[in-house]
């Protein structure tokens, strides 16, 4: 839950369905193989001197966050892009895309669309500032993940391995028997900061704080409303065309309501500037993308 345009380390989001696997960072190689011109095997330092380092905000979302659920956290990661690592080692023509291995075991498939986009990272330093990174702490991939902004976080395993490329015989491999959400996409989604699910407040004007994020689209407008109304327009506080920030960070809002004494829920929404918006409902499994609603309870201002 953003109290800040970025989040602390300690704040960070966590979810792991294994222990944090403990890397002996002497040891460690990155290796590239598959169909690749020749692969490689490149430590931590090697990686930091052979390729341009890179820093820049990411916002990252669990797929099992609810609409009012706070697994979602914004920060900056430094390291190296992807697209350089793979191009060192002579990628096929035919590579469709990745498996990505951890170490602990965990297997995503991506695509090389996703992969070559500039702002794929291997990263191996994250912090709330530029100034203020750190090595990956070992719960958040130490010493090496893979950040792919606008995808979920099952999409972008800790503890790198290996990453191997593969044809199209390859993807449908390791397709078959998947669901329809492989490719792991962030849904578009809001939240609210303050005031908090349950919470009981004066009535009176009420600021409310919230954030909304996607899959990197631009955001251009969020919107709240009480009880069922018309919806009503935030404003983007943070993160708005003028601010010259990547589109995968969150937008930070604030919304003024009038509350009025009684049991009220508050529900928010986001659009892109495309036009699409969020869902009505909830739709397996994506229920982080539908609309987000908390009850609050309004009291009288106590008599002076």
């Amino acid at each position: 839950m953003p109290g800040a345009p970025y989040t602390s380390i300690d704040d960070w989001y966590y979810v792991s369905i294994v222990d944090p696997y403990r890397a002996d960072l002497e040891k460690y190689r990155l290796k590239v193989a598959g169909i690749v011109d020749h692969g490689l095997s490149e430590s931590i330092a090697a990686l930091r001197s052979n390729f341009e380092n890179v820093v820049q905000p990411i916002t990252l979302a669990c797929v099992g966050n609810s609409p009012e659920g706070h697994l979602v956290s914004s920060g900056f990661f430094k390291g190296v892009r992807v697209r350089d690592v793979l191009a060192a080692a002579g990628p096929s023509d035919r590579a469709e895309a990745a498996i990505i291995t951890g170490l602990d075991g965990y297997i995503a498939l991506m695509s090389m669309e996703e992969l070559l986009r500039p702002e794929s990272l291997f990263a191996f330093e994250m912090g709330p500032a530029p100034e203020r990174l750190v090595p990956l702490p070992i719960e958040h991939g130490f010493p090496l993940r893979i950040m792919t902004p606008g995808l979920y976080g099952y999409m972008q395993p800790k503890w790198i391995d290996a990453v191997t490329l593969v044809d199209q015989h390859g993807v449908e491999q390791v397709l078959r028997g998947s669901i329809e959400y492989a490719r792991g996409h962030i849904q578009l989604a809001s939240s609210f900061s303050r005031p908090v699910e349950g919470q009981t407040v004066r009535a009176g004007i009420v600021k409310v704080y919230g954030y909304s994020f996607g899959d990197g689209r631009p955001i251009a407008k969020v919107e709240v409303r009480v009880d069922g109304g018309p919806w009503q327009p935030a404003e983007i506080v943070w993160n708005t065309p003028f601010d010259d920030l990547p589109p995968f960070v969150w937008v930070l809002w604030t919304f003024d309501w009038n509350a009025v004494v009684g049991d009220r829920t508050l529900e928010a929404r986001a659009t892109y500037t495309d036009g699409t918006t969020q869902f009505e409902g909830r739709r397996f499994p994506y229920s982080g993308g539908s609309i987000a609603a908390i009850p609050i309870t309004v009291i009288p201002v106590p008599p002076k």
